[in-house]
């Protein structure tokens, strides 16, 4: 796992609410798949257990399940 501070594109159809900023992103492997993880939340400090949006972005640009 490797830590960056850029993001990955959404998907077409795929926001983040209004008022959350980008907070985190993250570079892994989910099932043996390439994918950026990445935290929006509305606090710009890091909080773990608050209100935040969490995406998975598999190399393919498509949302990881």
């Amino acid at each position: 796992m490797t830590t960056t501070p850029t993001t990955t594109a959404l998907p077409a159809g795929l926001t983040i609410p209004d008022g959350f900023v980008h907070q985190h992103v993250r570079h892994e492997s989910h099932e043996d798949i390439p994918v950026t993880v990445t935290r929006y939340q509305a606090t710009p400090e890091m909080h773990y257990g608050g209100e935040h949006v969490t995406t998975v972005i598999g190399t393919e640009g498509l949302p990881h399940r």
